[in-house]
Parts: C-alpha cells; sequence; structure tokens
C-alpha cells in the first residue's frame, strides 16, 4: 500500500529546493563564464561538467539546457526550470511511502498505525539502551566472596565497597 506524509512530503520539498537551488547557482556560474568567453574546455568537457552538476536525484527531470556555439569562445549555455515537470514531480514522488506487509487479516488503517507506532517503539529501545536513562547491567560480574555466597545459596549482589 501507498501512503502519505505531509511532513515527509513538506522535508522532501526543502530538501529538493535547496538541491536545485545549488545546481542553478553552479549552471550560472558555467554560463557566465562560457558568457566572458573564459573557457578552456571542448563541448564534450563541457557536456560532462553539466552532467555532473545535474546529476543529484530528479535535477534533469526539472532543469531543461542548452548548449550552443561551434567554438570555446562561442560556446553559451542556457538553462531554465520546468514548472510542470517539478509539479508533477512533487506530485508523484513527495511524501510516499510504500508499505509491505504479510498481515493480510489487518485492515489498511491497522497497517498504518503498525507503521507510524514503529518509530515510538525504536525510541523506547533506544532510551533502554542508554545507560544514563535506563541501567540494566549488573552491578557485580559473578557472586561476591564478601558476602560469603556461593554458587548454590541465595544472596544479594551488591558492589564491593572499595
Amino acid at each position: 500500500m501507498v501512503t502519505h506524509s505531509q511532513n515527509l512530503h513538506d522535508l522532501q520539498l526543502q530538501g529538493f529546493s535547496q538541491t536545485l537551488a545549488k545546481a542553478c547557482g553552479q549552471l550560472a556560474e558555467v554560463s557566465a563564464r562560457l558568457g566572458r568567453g573564459k573557457t578552456r574546455k571542448d563541448r564534450a568537457e563541457l557536456a560532462a561538467e553539466i552532467a555532473r552538476i545535474l546529476a543529484p536525484r530528479w535535477l534533469e527531470r526539472v532543469i531543461s539546457f542548452e548548449l550552443t556555439g561551434d567554438s570555446q569562445a562561442g560556446y553559451r549555455l542556457a538553462f531554465g526550470i520546468d514548472v510542470k515537470a517539478r509539479k508533477a514531480l512533487e506530485a508523484e514522488l513527495f511524501g510516499k511511502r510504500v508499505l509491505f506487509t504479510d498481515r493480510d487479516n489487518w485492515s489498511i488503517a491497522e497497517v498504518v498505525a503498525a507503521y507510524r507506532s514503529q518509530s515510538g517503539v525504536e525510541a523506547d529501545f533506544r532510551q533502554m539502551k542508554d545507560p544514563k536513562v535506563v541501567g540494566f547491567s549488573p552491578m557485580s560480574t559473578g557472586p561476591s566472596r564478601r558476602s560469603g555466597c556461593t554458587p548454590n545459596t541465595a544472596c544479594s549482589l551488591s558492589p564491593s565497597p572499595g
């Protein structure tokens, strides 16, 4: 089943917006450098640089570009954000989680509730492992000779003075 979380949606949108802004800044630098006629790269090297800038997830879907010119001094880069593609990407992917279960007799609401309670259970386990919060470690590693304990007698284990 597929669920949608508005919180996850907002976080993914924020992260993608930052990635998009960074890529646009890098493309603007390349475009400005080319506009000044200051490049030593050939067309293949420029295409590789642009591909590296657009490599992060989903950027190629929303940024279009055109590299024109026939010589190093004449190369120009134009680019833009396809707003329709960005909205389609957001609607298609952002905030969605796919849940798999073998609990065929559970309702959708029960599966979603179990999934959403998972983080609470994980937090409880983290807290139980934290020695500053709850310590389940033994006070000593074996019977204390000072208390007269032997393997076949009941005794209380307490830390040795000292």
